[in-house]
């Protein structure tokens, strides 16, 4: 029945595990092997960054200097340069978020930076601990109190309390205790902010943009104590009269005997003062298209402009002192490999903008970024004899391309030398790099940079022909397909041939170029397709083709 064959089956069950037990003491031990496994590095270890070209520094905000370091982001990482040492170390944000504001302590100590995106955090390092790999400085605060991004940050003289200024769509100024993590203060702004400066002695903070200037003041001595939540940011605007409709760009507060003095620069390229009673006292014509920014120490005030105009005025009357070298031309002709070129500067150049300028009043070093990513650092110890202490060129727009020159091709004829490589940019140029300095160059404005080529030069050359032959025909149709005559092609993809002798790009129009790299000319361009070209390789000459 039913229940007997249930019952037969788990005798028949039991039976053959108590065999199968009596088989396995039978059987000997089985012998363990323990394999030891090569330690995994951590993707930290593996990948070490070792240097940056280029920056991201968009206004003054980006860009600091204190005893003998300059602080500049690129990207989401934080570049901190030693000019003494020559020697780039980078903090890196793990958050991989853009930088979009940093500033180094007084005594050079901490950098703290600001992010762009949404939840964005202010960050402090420590630079003088956690150095491991690549990783420079320790981080030892992090502050969320922004929603959509930070535009400026500052310490105070004493290093005490930390103000960040969000941007214009998350409208707050925040005061932080940031050793212990606290908000002390905090307020509502009405404007983007483009500018933010401390006082000498830390009573008040100053900040510019689109007609704004305002003054800020807290006592978090007496109620930071008192209050658990932060109090409210109390704020004065500047009296500017007839000049409220103004577009300020920067701010420094006065140093020394023109502590009580605050002084902007407006995009209309005017240096505008104010005193103790925020009155806007006087206002000096900067002779520039346009400012951008300014800084002070307590014999001068330093005015950034456009077309690489710096200007010099003494802090108490605003009398002109000096203006500063101008930066290499726009379209600056790099000397080739094999030939040398003139760097001689025409009076009809134009010069890059100034983007941010700050000083190191330590080691008298002004640091400069220009409008094309440029970096340059000038010795201004002796007004009567300034001179250019480093240069760093780098591309101007977004880099689409890398092409490395093999190892192998330094033993054939290959024309570049080994460990050259070649970035192509949106910028229609292509640029010829040796980090190691292996071949001697004569360029005076960067040493790692070996050879530029502007891709658009045969482009415009058509143009002027075409020009030509259109006034003498007295034709009223444009030489250019786009409506101003200056439509980038954009340089999406670069290759270089195996053989060494050649390289080719592709831009943005479908167009195909091939250079050669003896003298750096266009030898062929292809009319291949109709939008932007992504790849391109050549054939290897061992296949017959």
């Amino acid at each position: 029945d039913l229940r007997g064959r249930v019952f037969c089956r788990r005798q028949e069950s039991r039976e053959m595990m108590s065999g199968s037990r009596q088989a396995d003491r039978r059987k000997p031990p089985a012998v363990v092997k323990t394999v030891r496994r090569k330690s995994m590095k951590s993707p930290e270890e593996k990948v070490v960054l070792e240097r940056t070209i280029g920056t991201t520094a968009a206004r003054n905000s980006c860009l600091s200097a204190s005893q003998g370091l300059v602080a500049y982001p690129a990207g989401c990482v934080s570049v901190v340069y030693s000019v003494k040492k020559n020697r780039q170390r980078h903090v890196l944000n793990f958050a991989k978020k853009s930088i979009s504001c940093l500033r180094l302590s007084p005594d050079a100590r901490y950098l703290v930076t600001g992010e762009s995106g949404h939840n964005p955090a202010v960050r402090i390092y420590d630079l003088a601990s956690g150095t491991t790999g690549s990783n420079y400085g320790m981080q030892v605060a992090e502050l969320f109190g922004h929603q959509h991004g930070i535009s400026c940050v500052a310490f105070s003289p004493n290093m005490k309390y930390l103000v960040s200024v969000g941007y214009d769509h998350d409208m707050l100024v925040n005061v932080w205790q940031w050793k212990s993590g606290t908000k002390v203060a905090t307020n509502k702004i009405s404007t983007k902010v483009l500018g933010l400066s401390f006082s000498e002695n830390g009573s008040f903070f100053v900040t510019v943009g689109n007609r704004h200037v305002k003054f800020w003041y807290f006592d978090t001595d007496k109620k930071g104590k008192q209050l658990n939540t932060a109090h409210p940011l109390q704020g004065r605007s500047g009296i500017l009269g007839e000049h409220r409709n103004q577009c300020f760009q920067d701010v420094v507060c006065g140093r020394g005997p023109a502590n009580q003095k605050t002084f902007c620069v407006t995009h209309s390229g005017q240096l505008v003062e104010f005193n103790s009673q925020r009155m806007l006292e006087r206002l000096v014509n900067l002779k520039a298209t346009q400012a951008t920014s300014v800084t002070a120490t307590e014999n001068y005030v330093i005015c950034g402009c456009s077309n690489g105009i710096i200007r010099l005025f003494s802090p108490m009357s605003l009398q002109f002192v000096c203006s500063l070298p101008r930066p290499h031309p726009l379209r600056v002709r790099i000397p080739s490999l094999n030939t040398t070129e003139s760097t001689a500067v025409n009076a009809s150049d134009n010069f890059p903008d100034v983007v941010s300028v700050v000083i190191d009043e330590t080691n008298q070093r002004l640091s400069v970024v220009y409008m094309d990513h440029s970096f340059y650092i000038w010795n201004v110890k002796d007004l009567s004899q300034v001179s250019k202490s480093k240069s760093f060129l780098a591309h101007s727009d977004c880099v689409w391309g890398v092409e490395t020159c093999p190892t192998a091709c330094g033993d054939s004829k290959c024309l570049l030398p080994s460990g050259t490589f070649i970035t192509c940019s949106d910028d229609d140029t292509l640029m010829f790099w040796d980090l190691d300095y292996g071949v001697e160059t004569t360029n005076v404005y960067c040493k790692e940079l070996q050879r530029v080529i502007h891709v658009d030069e045969s482009r415009e050359e058509e143009e002027e022909e075409a020009t030509i032959s259109e006034t003498e025909d007295d034709s009223s149709s444009p030489p250019s397909d786009s409506p101003d005559g200056e439509l980038k092609c954009g340089i999406r993809v670069v290759k270089l041939n195996p053989d060494g002798q050649s390289l080719a790009c592709g831009d943005k129009t479908g167009n195909i170029k091939i250079y050669d790299l003896e003298f750096m000319c266009e030898v062929l361009k292809i009319e291949a397709h109709d939008s932007e070209v992504l790849s391109l390789d050549f054939s290897h000459p061992s296949s017959g083709h």
